[in-house]
């Protein structure tokens, strides 16, 4: 075993990186022939702080998915290497599952690419949806496809603008998954030309924000899915609908008062200023737009602190 290093491993060394480690191993810093895992010092090792990159370089199989990790061969190595050195193409936090599975090795011993994402209709129905939309659910969740998952079903729970936006980014998104939002060939109708009172009492009661947490339940009894198995994202949309539930008109409003205005901003700034994290910052415009939902015709609050909330 040369310089400490498996002779299989040695051989797929490019010279720099030999030279470099016979440096170190005949300076007496790297790790005893006898041990493949470099240790700390107070550990009676060689002195070198522990790191999950080293156990990497001394074990054959995974110096190979490093090595394909970066030559970029796909996102099934960028899984492994999650796993190994907790770098996460897309960090959903320390409890995420995205990366809990390890891919299968090839017929070449490497790790290939993971199965795309395909969406099904699901037998899901809100009432108030527009026609053209679909409850769809993945065949698999990684970051990707949660953030597509919970944004489609937040779609009946936006303005007809926001609608709009949003069908047109998840088309975007997947072109061939999400064809029937395809901007081109999508009847979405004129958006509202005036703010009426039943436009007012639908997005300023609580009851639109308990409908989303209703179908955000009901598509976990459906597809059979726990909180657990997604990312962050779900449980802050989830915090944000709670939120405004917790706020409606009273009985003859036809707007919140200045009172209750500052009360609902007060509770969603904390929430949305999560979106500065790098974990939900995708989910940001989204939650905007249902705690704030915009409309071409004008605002729901024709005056006060909440007025174009955000």
């Amino acid at each position: 075993m040369p310089y400490g290093v498996s002779a299989k491993l040695w051989a797929r060394l490019p010279e720099d990186d030999k030279a470099a480690i016979k440096a170190e191993y005949e300076a007496g810093l790297a790790p005893p022939p006898v041990d493949s895992n470099l240790q700390p010092a107070d550990a009676g090792g060689a002195g070198i702080p522990a790191d999950p990159l080293d156990e990497i370089l001394l074990d054959p199989d995974k110096w190979k998915a490093v090595l394909d990790f970066a030559s970029g061969t796909g996102l099934g190595t960028g899984t492994v290497m999650g796993e190994l050195t907790g770098y996460k193409p897309y960090d959903f936090g320390e409890d995420s599952t995205y990366f809990s599975e390890t891919p299968s090795l090839d017929k070449d011993g490497g790790f290939g690419p993971l199965p795309p994402t395909t969406f099904s209709d699901i037998n899901l129905s809100v009432a108030g949806a527009p026609e053209w939309w679909k409850a769809v659910a993945p065949n698999q969740y990684n970051p990707l496809s949660e953030y597509q998952t919970l944004t489609n079903l937040f779609i009946p729970f936006l303005s007809p603008e926001d609608q709009r936006t949003v069908a047109a980014n998840l088309y975007q998104s997947d072109s061939k998954q999400f064809e029937f939002y395809d901007p081109e060939t999508l009847e979405l109708g004129a958006p509202p030309p005036s703010i009426t009172p039943d436009i007012r009492q639908r997005f300023l009661s609580g009851q639109r924000a308990t409908q989303a947490l209703g179908s955000l339940d009901r598509f976990l009894q459906i597809t059979g899915k726990k909180a657990e198995d997604f990312g962050p994202g779900y449980n802050f949309l989830r915090g944000i609908a709670d939120t405004v539930s917790d706020f409606g008109l009273t009985s003859g409003a036809e707007q919140f008062t200045e009172t209750q205005q500052s009360q609902l901003r007060s509770a969603l700034d904390p929430l949305l200023a999560q979106v500065k994290s790098k974990n939900l910052a995708a989910f940001g415009p989204l939650a905007k737009s249902f705690a704030a939902p915009f409309f071409s015709a004008g605002s729901l609050q024709d005056s006060g602190p909440s007025k174009g909330l955000y």
